[in-house]
């Protein structure tokens, strides 16, 4: 068993790095054998380096690339509709890198 952060955390850093956001804070993110919870800040300017505080890791930087396909239409009539359109899309490579901010 690894201690990976539940399954939310992960979802909303997913959304914060594919969608560019500049700042997000996490309010009750479980760290430690102890579960201990920490408030976790993810700040970028640029939508390809970004900043986590406290930085969890044990280097400095992180390197993350992720298959990604791009869909332009923001609604759908049904689900459906949005898979077929994910299946159309041209899939890329998102390039992001985690950084301590100290």
């Amino acid at each position: 068993n690894r201690n990976l952060p539940p399954a939310p955390v992960v979802n909303i850093i997913s959304l914060a790095l594919c969608h560019g956001w500049k700042s997000v804070k996490l309010d009750d993110v479980p760290f430690g054998p102890g579960n201990e919870r920490l408030i976790v800040t993810i700040e970028s300017e640029d939508a390809k380096k970004f900043y986590f505080n406290p930085f969890p890791f044990n280097t400095d930087k992180i390197d993350l690339s992720v298959a990604a396909r791009y869909v332009s239409k923001k609604t759908f009539s049904s689900n459906t509709e949005l898979r077929n359109n994910i299946f159309r899309s041209e899939q890329t490579k998102l390039h992001f890198k985690i950084m301590n901010p100290n």
